[in-house]
């Protein structure tokens, strides 16, 4: 039987991590710049972490986002095991076997 999505969320939610990302326009020196910043929330307390700011969300920086992000579930007492996202096509085989690897799961939503 496949658990439908709802569901599977609402069943989940103490142990699931959602992330997407925003822009912010960065007035410098040199012109208009934007920085890309990956935010990741826990869906059971709603507790939110930020990535710093890059201009160039490439591999090297997701992977370093993924490495981040395994440290704060723990200092916050959430027990991760699956991570959400979209299609975009920055979240790359890499940036989910990092989860992988550690017992988690990373899906993309939708």
């Amino acid at each position: 039987m496949v658990t439908p999505w709802r569901s599977f969320i609402k069943g989940h939610m103490e142990s699931m991590i959602a992330c997407d990302f925003f822009t912010k326009s960065i007035l410098s020196p040199f012109g208009n710049k934007v920085g890309y910043v990956l935010a990741f929330i826990h869906l059971g307390s709603r507790k939110v972490f930020v990535s710093p700011a890059t201009e160039h969300p490439n591999e090297e920086w997701m992977l370093q986002q993924s490495r981040n992000i395994k440290m704060w579930p723990e200092e916050q007492g959430i027990d991760l095991r699956f991570l959400i996202h979209d299609h975009d096509e920055i979240f790359t085989k890499a940036f989910n076997k990092t989860f992988k690897r550690e017992g988690g799961k990373g899906k993309r939503a939708g």
